[in-house]
């Protein structure tokens, strides 16, 4: 994390926050894909993602043992302690497949890509638990390279290195490293803005389809993407034809459609699902918010009360970090932001808020930018690291932390 280039070096990080959003003009010599800074970033994200997953699972180790009483005696436990909440369920998809009856048939709300690479993995270590984790490591590294190349587009290598290390230090960031289709989602939402980028748009489709083959809100790439190409037409004043290729982004959500009607004979047995038995839906985002005020007034075995706060906590952040993006960021990063948070809020069970803001990245290039301040980053990653470890230690000791 030493800030190896000089920043005055690089004047893109030189500028106030509020100046002008980065235009999609050329990139300099020095940001080209296979230069120096490059293989850099690479090399040291994908470190910086190896480093996070031990030290995840180290202190997740640590945290059980001292809170349960009890040691760990084998490698697969060390793996199996994580096995809570929604990991069960894509470890059962790999193994048996969606159902139309029994317990087994309410699976189907979870999509299918995450699975299906468990699946194909667990075929090679014999081992469905620790294939979830293998597919969650290897797509962590994906999702760190990827942030940094993209960041390193608009800013100098300091700001691209922060941005992954806040994104691994974000409170939720454990779950990136475990059973969660949270590192494969980012990973593929993140290469795909890449790619469209540096105008890869049939790559950076196909990347959007499998995004929305993981989970729903990848079918907002398209709004995003459609305003990275809004912005380059307004700069450029020039229409490309490859910007088509975003309606290939639909085409993962409409396998999962397919699949649902396959198994059920309804394309919307999900929905159905989601609402009459995991009490999901969506609502007018304030109405939600206030019934999330009245669960930190309540306590159960589940620690609601901490739960609401933090998921308080992070809707707000969320919406100033969005409402920034505005002013700072590229429209289709803002896009994205505000999209996403409009959708956490919006939903009927939004105590999992802080997992699904894993999902607004830009917030890692905002807090790398503000990390100029010595003391801005000293506290938030003090502050992070603090709040993960309590999460980390409460869902090791099965009560839900999001």
């Amino acid at each position: 994390m030493n800030d190896r280039v000089r920043e005055v070096d690089a004047p893109a990080e030189c500028q106030p926050l509020s100046g002008p959003v980065p235009s999609p003009t050329p990139l300099p010599a020095q940001h080209q894909p296979g230069s120096p800074i490059v293989r850099g970033v690479d090399w040291d994200a994908a470190g910086l993602a190896i480093l996070a997953e031990l030290l995840t699972l180290g202190f997740g180790c640590f945290a059980f043992e001292v809170t349960s009483g009890q040691r760990l005696r084998s490698l697969h436990q060390v793996f199996d302690i994580w096995n809570w909440w929604d990991t069960g369920q894509y470890v059962n998809i790999a193994l048996h497949g969606y159902q139309k009856a029994g317990e087994m048939r309410w699976t189907i709300v979870f999509f299918p890509l995450y699975p299906w690479l468990v699946r194909m993995t667990a075929g090679l270590v014999r081992d469905t638990l620790i294939s979830a984790f293998i597919v969650s490591f290897l797509a962590s590294i994906v999702a760190a390279i990827a942030l940094a190349r993209l960041v390193a587009i608009d800013y100098p290598e300091p700001v691209a290195y922060r941005s992954v290390w806040f994104m691994f230090i974000f409170p939720t960031g454990y779950f990136l490293h475990i059973g969660y289709t949270e590192s494969l989602f980012l990973a593929l939402v993140i290469c795909s803005f890449l790619a469209a980028r540096h105008d890869r748009w049939l790559a950076a489709s196909i990347l959007g389809a499998g995004a929305g083959l993981t989970r729903m809100n990848g079918l907002i790439l398209v709004p995003a993407l459609g305003a990275e190409a809004a912005h380059r037409f307004w700069i450029e004043r020039r229409w490309e034809s490859r910007w088509l290729w975003l309606g290939l982004i639909p085409c993962g959500f409409g396998i999962y459609l397919l699949i649902n009607y396959f198994v059920t004979g309804d394309p919307f047995t999900f929905a159905h699902y989601e609402r009459s038995h995991w009490s999901q839906g969506l609502g007018s985002p304030w109405d939600q918010i206030r019934q999330m005020a009245k669960v930190t007034r309540s306590n159960d075995v589940y620690n609601a009360r901490m739960i609401g706060l933090a998921a308080l906590l992070f809707l707000a952040v969320g919406l100033l970090a969005t409402a920034a993006s505005f002013f700072t960021l590229r429209p289709s990063y803002s896009v994205w932001m505000a999209a996403n948070w409009l959708l956490i809020a919006s939903l009927t069970w939004n105590l999992s808020a802080p997992r699904y803001g894993l999902a607004l990245f830009p917030i890692f290039i905002l807090c790398a930018r503000l990390a100029r301040s010595r003391n801005f980053y000293a506290v938030v990653t003090i502050g992070s690291l603090l709040l993960m470890g309590s999460f980390i230690t409460s869902f090791l000791s099965d009560k839900w932390a999001f």
